[in-house]
């Protein structure tokens, strides 16, 4: 079975565990606990992707580190992901955790890039356009680049949407070319 499609049905299984708002909310807390652990801690990430070390160990660890920090219902959770011997895929299944509670929320993630910084007016116009265009709210991240020259690019899912002025500058090239 692909890794895709175990870190959904891990996914929605959890999901469909967390029926109540405050839960859901509570479980994306969890899952930014531990991704925090794991960002922040190298014997942690060794521990939940090495098959060697045995599950009861992987269970212990996480039980020290971990008891009054995530939900019960959390804690269940990354004993099962452990017994089923799915913990090297965590990551994924947070990732599809993070996605499906998105869809659920009518809530569309987007980077949006630009050659210069972005003031919060524009930012809130440009977040304020995008929810118009796709119809879901927008929670957009900023960042720089300043060989776009100017404009923007953006990034929702698997569209790109690029008025940066050095993709003009493409664009134009291959029309003088073809012509």
């Amino acid at each position: 079975m692909s890794v895709t499609r175990i870190a959904k049905r891990y996914a929605k299984a959890l999901l469909s565990l967390a029926d109540d708002p405050a839960v859901e909310l509570s479980v994306e807390k969890d899952f930014t606990v531990v991704r925090e652990y794991l960002t922040a801690s190298k014997d942690f990430r060794i521990l939940m992707r090495s098959p060697v070390i045995k599950g009861l160990s992987k269970k212990n660890v996480i039980k020290e580190l971990l008891t009054g920090k995530i939900s019960n219902l959390f804690m269940d959770f990354l004993y099962l992901v452990i017994d089923k011997g799915r913990d090297e895929y965590y990551t994924r299944i947070d990732l599809e955790f993070s996605r499906l509670l998105d869809l659920k929320r009518n809530i569309i993630r987007a980077t949006v890039i630009s050659a210069t910084d972005i003031n919060e007016e524009l930012q809130t116009a440009i977040a304020n356009a995008l929810s118009k265009k796709t119809g879901k709210k927008v929670i957009a991240t900023y960042n720089t680049d300043a060989a776009l020259i100017g404009g923007v690019k953006v990034m929702m899912n698997d569209r790109v949407l690029d008025g940066s002025i050095k993709q003009q500058l493409f664009e134009l090239q291959k029309r003088l070319i073809h012509a």
